[in-house]
């Protein structure tokens, strides 16, 4: 046996070191197990929700954070993620007796809950205290400091990667990359760049990735999302955008239109909502006149006012209806048929609007004569007659009916 004076006077200078010559000395230790099992996990917390309970809880939580040896300490802090209705006992246990090895311990944790501002908060005065370079190794310790300078470190990330030039998915194969698979965060580090990632970043994501992404969004998460992809990338940029731009209007419709969803359009330009507006008019009008190019020219020329354009069938016959602010034009896309303008407030548009098919185009139709001023060659009824010349007539109908409905 070493003498005790031996065993006093040993000074350890390295922790591999240190272990070996406590196990000489103590045998049992070699067997001991570093982390507390499950049923010493419950019976942790068991003892942190009594402290909890009692009177005086602030007291009762200090005393239990003398009584705890570290390992005790370490499985509290690593399941402050779970105990959700315990995580502010936890941090005021850990703030009681801070130990270096909670920063390792609060970066796993926030990597599965990113959420929880509990653990920001802890994990950012542990950091600062100890050095982050114990989370995230001395690669990335001045980089996790600036994140952690911010209430918002997912939002810093999201930032952060922009101006290194990698995209969400490339965090995991960085080099000694301090980031998780598959983890909670890298997730929401994904959902966030949808919402306030920067033009190029939202370019490196295919169509794919952020429909995947939009869809698992709600509310204003959502319209953030979409909001921020229009603000970023213009018109030049929407080449093989269709997709995500199909998904926005089928969410949000066409700005100005009927039924379009008004909060969400006011967060863009005025600008961008007619870019937005009359990229899919173009569209629908291309559709929808492609074999009558008299009829594509004319109402291609109004597109900048055409608030929205939808399709349907009378019997065997196309028709589309063209809507303008105040009225709208159906065109019926066979020869021998006129095309017949609404109000807004006209019974049969709101008709036409609540059924797309109908049995015959007669069902659409319907004569109204209004009272117009003296004008050589202007229609004192609702139609524009498809006859020799008739671009120059509709073009005058269509200017006295906006300026008396509009």
């Amino acid at each position: 046996m070493r003498s005790l004076e031996a065993i006093l006077s040993f000074r350890p200078r390295q922790l591999p070191a240190a272990r070996v010559a406590i196990q000489e000395v103590h045998v049992a230790t070699k067997s001991c197990p570093r982390q507390l099992d499950r049923s010493q996990v419950s019976a942790l917390k068991a003892r942190i929700e009594r402290a909890v309970s009692a009177q005086d809880a602030v007291r009762a939580l200090a005393a239990l954070a003398r009584s705890l040896v570290l390992r005790e300490l370490l499985a509290a802090v690593r399941s402050i993620g779970q105990w959700t209705e315990l995580r502010g006992a936890v941090a005021a246990i850990a703030r009681e007796r801070p130990q270096r090895g909670y920063v390792r311990e609060l970066w796993r944790v926030w990597q599965a809950y990113p959420g929880s501002g509990t653990v920001v908060e802890l994990l950012a005065e542990m950091g600062e205290h100890y050095g982050m370079q114990e989370a995230v190794g001395d690669r990335y310790r001045r980089d996790a400091v600036e994140w952690f300078d911010e209430p918002t470190p997912v939002d810093s990330i999201v930032r952060w990667t922009g101006r290194i030039g990698i995209g969400w998915k490339e965090l995991e194969g960085l080099p000694e990359s301090p980031f998780m698979r598959d983890a909670p965060l890298v997730d929401r580090i994904f959902h966030r760049t949808l919402q306030i990632g920067s033009a190029e970043q939202l370019q490196r994501m295919t169509n794919a990735d952020i429909l995947a992404g939009w869809r698992t969004m709600a509310g204003a998460s959502h319209g953030a999302a979409c909001a921020n992809f229009l603000g970023r990338i213009g018109p030049a940029r929407w080449s093989g955008r269709a997709p995500a731009l199909e998904e926005v209007r089928s969410n949000y419709g066409l700005p100005g239109a009927e039924g379009a969803h008004r909060t969400f359009w006011q967060r863009l330009s005025e600008e961008r909502r007619r870019d937005f507006r009359e990229y899919f008019i173009t569209r629908e009008l291309d559709h929808a006149f492609k074999g009558d190019s008299d009829r594509h020219r004319f109402w291609l020329e109004q597109r900048r006012e055409i608030l929205d354009v939808c399709h349907g069938t009378a019997g065997t016959t196309e028709w589309s209806l063209i809507d303008f602010r105040g009225f709208s034009v159906v065109e019926f896309f066979e020869l021998g048929n006129a095309a017949y303008l609404y109000r807004a407030e006209e019974p049969m548009l709101k008709r036409i609007r609540s059924r797309k098919r109908a049995s015959h185009p007669s069902e659409l139709k319907k004569i109204i004569h209004h009272p117009v001023p003296s004008r050589a060659g202007l229609r004192d009824d609702n139609r524009i007659i498809h006859s020799g010349g008739w671009q120059y007539s509709a073009t005058r109908i269509l200017k006295a009916w906006k300026e008396r409905y509009s």
